[in-house]
């Protein structure tokens, strides 16, 4: 059904929000041309918005970081949005959303839109603001401060959506484009703005997830602004394994030799991926960019077709057995926020399993299982994990089964093997389900630990 928002009275509604309220998926909301100073929140799968005309259909309002709430609190960055869009399968066209706030040298950062879902397209949109423009959510999975992510999906669980941007004009200044999304952004153009200093702007600030393949991509995008000659940045790491990658992008001379900036974090070297490929302009040159940024061979760069950043992901757990290398051991136990190991520990634990058990969702791991023991006479469990995203979906179950499948083919006929563990605090009644006992018992005294510590 198509529901009609016209200021002056001849459609449905006169108000943006009316509209949305009274709408179900697969309602078609066309807003008429004007100025609609109001704050929209879309929290409904399957709705499309379209204006009548991207420059003169206009939503905007202008709350800002630095505002005092009735209780005292600062408003804060995720609070400061003009439009939320939290819920999948969303398009919205042809629609200007702003942020009027203004620098955020005057009033820290101001969002314009709040982006997180699945599959949300933003096609022939203006998105007008200044610190923080557009947030393509999810969140980090920490905040680095208390209070610092307070908003409306501070404590959603987080799921990283796919978003693409389609000949859309977003502008701004520090970190104007900025999340854990994964995003595309074709035929875009960015536009920096001068704030008077050293550095004007940062284009992106991505906080893409650890294991993720994909972060930003942008596609014959144009990034151009009112800066001075070099003093606009590609892309700062919002957190360590931040990616954004530039294909057949047109830069102007506004951005930096440089390309990239650390964000004081040395760490990003390593983790963070920037790359380009094909662009040109008096803002691309290469042999300037910074020593951790990359240029994409041709088979590199077929790898980011806007088919193969937002395909669907796959939700099958897929299981694999002694094939986990020591990188995702290590980043299995810290998302799980276990005692962090050296490498050489780590390395040294997993070539001395006796089998190693590995559960995969698109080709991530997000759970494991090893054994270890003589494997004869006694095997223990040991790390079985399970990521939190995937906790509930009986992969621990499966691990576990596993793991005793192995303990019984290597159990010699005629013969038993103690098959052990040391049982993490309140999961005892998952490791009853699956036949342990726990100790002490009448035969049986309690189990005994000791820590052999050379730091």
């Amino acid at each position: 059904m198509q529901i009609i928002v016209a200021k002056d009275g001849t459609g449905d509604y006169d108000k943006v929000q009316a509209a949305i309220d009274a709408a179900v998926p697969g309602d078609v909301i066309t807003i008429k041309k004007g100025i609609y100073k109001e704050r929209i929140e879309l929290k409904k799968s399957g709705i499309t918005i379209e204006g009548e005309d991207a420059f003169e259909t206009v939503i905007t309002e202008g709350y800002y970081a630095l505002m005092m709430m009735d209780d005292g609190v600062k408003r804060g960055t995720f609070r400061s949005y003009t439009a939320l869009f939290n819920a999948d399968d969303i398009t919205v066209k042809n629609l200007t959303i702003e942020n009027s706030a203004g620098f955020g040298t005057q009033v820290g950062q101001a969002v314009a839109v709040y982006a997180e879902g699945d599959n949300i397209h933003f096609d022939g949109c203006r998105f007008l603001g200044h610190q923080d423009t557009l947030f393509t959510g999810p969140l980090p999975k920490k905040e680095k401060e208390p209070g610092g992510f307070r908003g409306p999906t501070e404590h959603a669980k987080r799921s990283v959506g796919r978003q693409l941007y389609e000949h859309c004009y977003i502008c701004g200044e520090v970190d104007f484009i900025f999340g854990s999304a994964t995003a595309y952004f074709y035929d875009c153009e960015l536009y920096a703005l001068d704030r008077g200093k050293d550095i004007n702007a940062y284009y992106t600030a991505p906080s893409t997830y650890e294991g993720e393949k994909y972060g930003y991509v942008f596609e014959n995008c144009r990034f151009t602004g009112n800066c001075p000659k070099g003093t606009a940045v590609l892309s700062r790491p919002w957190r360590e394994h931040a990616k954004a990658v530039f294909i057949n992008c047109d830069m102007d001379e506004n951005v930096s030799g440089a390309g990239f900036d650390d964000w004081n974090k040395p760490v990003a070297h390593e983790t963070a991926f920037y790359a380009e490929y094909a662009c040109r302009g008096a803002g691309f040159t290469p042999e300037k960019r910074v020593d951790f940024a990359h240029i994409l061979s041709d088979e590199e760069a077929a790898m980011y077709t806007r088919d193969k950043v937002l395909a669907p992901r796959s939700t099958a757990i897929e299981y694999r057995e002694n094939e986990l290398d020591v990188n995702n051991y290590l980043r299995l136990r810290s998302l799980v926020g276990w005692k962090e190991l050296t490498k050489e520990q780590a390395q040294k634990a997993l070539d001395n399993s006796l089998f190693v058990v590995a559960a995969y969702m698109d080709g991530k791991p997000v759970g494991m299982g090893r054994i270890v023991g003589d494997g004869a006479v006694i095997s223990y469990v040991q790390d079985l994990i399970v990521v939190p995203d995937v906790q509930g979906r009986g992969v621990g179950s499966t691990i576990l089964k596993r793991l005793t499948e192995y303990v019984e083919s290597i159990t010699s006929d005629g013969t038993e093997m103690m098959f052990d563990l040391m049982c993490a605090k309140g999961r005892e009644d998952f490791y009853r389900k699956h036949g342990f006992m726990a100790r002490p018992t009448d035969k049986l005294g309690p189990g005994m630990i000791q820590y052999i510590n050379k730091k």
